[in-house]
């Protein structure tokens, strides 16, 4: 569990004096903010170079979501581990392993160029990165800078490092395939020098945390676990190729909900939990689970359909994918921030609403998509999801912490990060399936409201199973060949109409979801919360928490 270290008052590492102290709390946050910027650039850096990917690599549309969800998946398998691993050992530990690992991840990653596996193993390697990397940096600057103002300043710097990361991939991307016209494989290795540097200031600065032998690892829980979401995962994005009737498909399904059972039954009865159950006793935690869910669902979801839409469909060039990519992400930016003073003016619902309404809106507002939309058109409904995704992702995770007992803190950050990914795992999963199944059912329509012969409708039809919609570009040139392409393209974007119908839908109803939920009570009393966690020295202990009168969220 990620839980964040509070150090005791006599740590000198938790209290340093002097010049001394001030550069080390500097170095460290420094290293945590370079920390969690790159465990994130590679998500939107790759996303950005799905078309060039698919057209060099020849991959299926299924086979290209699992470029996306390797990442997504293994950083939400493995949050909750990392965070275990970083209590027993040190979360400076685990920070610079996280670090190593984006090296190897970006080596591999320059060799994946041959072979879609070698690019999902990179992709896994990277995810497990960015999960050791989530876990480990806000402890990392939580222990560093242990003055609540102080360290105010620093958590909203490795927020703005976090949001950061997801703005400058796309350009990473541009920067490597347009301006240097080089092989998108390179793209890996624009992180490299950064995460070279944290491994310095981290070496350098960062002192190692409180460590916890005692935490046992939860093996039993880590692999049910894992095995639940994974094959979800698999039988989402198989479930279009191969019938959702299939026997590979429904005994993955099967075999997901056995292993959820399992982890359910496990972290019921185990002394010493990965996750712990309690926390979902709470109305509140769990509705903002449910939103932290379905926002990652959409966000991640909509743009891997996007980068397809804007190179297979529309075939722009990298540069204008990421441009379009930053009008997503560099919102975020600046809607955190506010988030964050709009929190502090009224309750922390209110900018959480806010932005579920907002990137509700701005999702539904996709369906007016069409094969010929420019940015002039688009700019304000990418620009809208971006800023609610901002105001959504300052929020949630203060509401789910904040709803639960002090003692279960940290694991409760742990558990909403580890179900945010699984979230975002889901959507290019699922919003990818809808999509497929849309283009199966309305191309045969498209295709004989263009007169296209049969025979090169049913090569068409093998070229876009084979390799997407990029795969088209075989066909010999002509007037058919054009009429093939029109045909998919609005083919695929009747598809995405569908699935922003979906995810835009899934934010408004998470915002009712909070409206209703969410409602902040008052009390004036202290409320005295007995809990059975274990304290440092083994022994349970009760926890009286004062809670804000204006402010506390009911449970």
């Amino acid at each position: 569990m990620a839980t964040v270290s509070n150090p005791s008052s006599d740590s000198p590492s938790s209290q340093p004096a002097g010049d001394a102290g001030t550069r080390r709390q500097a170095l460290s946050v420094a290293a945590a903010c370079l920390a969690i910027f790159c465990a994130y650039v590679p998500l939107t850096a790759v996303s950005v170079a799905l078309p060039s990917i698919q057209a060099d690599l020849g991959v299926t549309t299924s086979e290209l979501t699992w470029v996306l969800d390797a990442f997504v998946l293994a950083m939400a398998a493995f949050i909750l581990l990392s965070g275990t691993l970083g209590e027993r050992y040190g979360h400076k530990k685990v920070l610079l392993a996280g670090l190593s690992l984006i090296c190897l991840g970006a080596v591999l990653g320059l060799s994946s160029g041959a072979s879609v596996e070698l690019l999902w193993t990179a992709q896994t390697v990277l995810g497990l990165a960015a999960a050791s990397l989530l876990a480990s940096s806000l402890a990392v600057v939580s222990h560093a800078v242990p003055d609540p103002r102080r360290r105010a300043h620093a958590i909203a710097a490795w927020a703005s490092s976090l949001a950061l990361g997801l703005v400058v991939g796309p350009w990473l991307s541009t920067l490597v395939i347009d301006a240097a016209d080089a092989h998108w494989v390179w793209l890996y290795f624009t992180v490299v020098p950064f995460a070279l540097l944290g491994i310095a200031l981290a070496s350098l600065g960062v002192a190692e945390t409180q460590r916890h032998a005692a935490r046992a690892l939860d093996a039993p829980g880590q692999i049910t676990a894992v095995l639940a979401i994974a094959l979800l995962v698999f039988a989402v994005i198989e479930g279009p190729n191969s019938g959702w009737g299939s026997t590979r498909v429904v005994t993955a399904f099967v075999l997901s909900a056995l292993a959820l059972a399992g982890f359910v039954l496990r972290e019921s009865r185990t002394s010493s939990p990965m996750l712990d159950l309690r926390l979902f006793h709470s109305r509140q935690f769990t509705a903002t689970t449910v939103v932290a869910m379905l926002v990652m669902f959409g966000l991640v979801g909509t743009l891997f359909l996007l980068s397809l839409f804007f190179g297979g469909v529309q075939h722009r060039t990298v540069g204008a994918v990421a441009l379009r990519f930053l009008v997503v992400t560099g919102p975020i930016v600046v809607t955190g921030p506010l988030a964050a003073r709009i929190a502090h003016r009224s309750h922390p619902r209110v900018p959480l609403i806010m932005g579920l309404v907002l990137g509700g809106a701005g999702m539904l507002s996709l369906i007016g998509l069409s094969t010929g939309s420019g940015l002039g058109e688009l700019w304000w409904r990418l620009a809208a999801i971006g800023a609610g995704f901002g105001l959504v992702l300052a929020s949630m995770t203060a509401i789910a912490v904040g709803s639960v007992p002090a003692p279960l803190m940290g694991v409760a950050g742990a558990a909403i990060n580890t179900l945010r990914q699984t979230g975002g795992a889901l959507g290019p999963a699922v919003l990818g399936a809808v999509v497929t199944g849309r283009v199966a059912a309305t191309l045969p329509h498209e295709f004989a409201a263009r007169r296209v012969p049969p025979e090169t409708a049913v090569q068409a039809h093998t070229l876009l199973s084979r390799g997407g919609l990029r795969a088209l570009g075989e066909l010999p040139p002509g007037p058919q060949s054009r009429a093939v392409l029109t045909a998919a393209g609005h083919a695929f974007t009747s598809g995405i109409h569908v699935a922003v119908a979906l995810s835009g839908g899934a934010l408004l109803a998470a915002a009712l979801l909070a409206l209703v939920v969410l409602r902040p009570t008052r009390r004036t009393a202290s409320t005295k919360v007995a809990t059975n966690l274990p304290a440092q020295g083994g022994e349970a202990r009760t926890h009286t928490a004062d809670r804000d009168t204006e402010r506390p969220l009911s449970t």
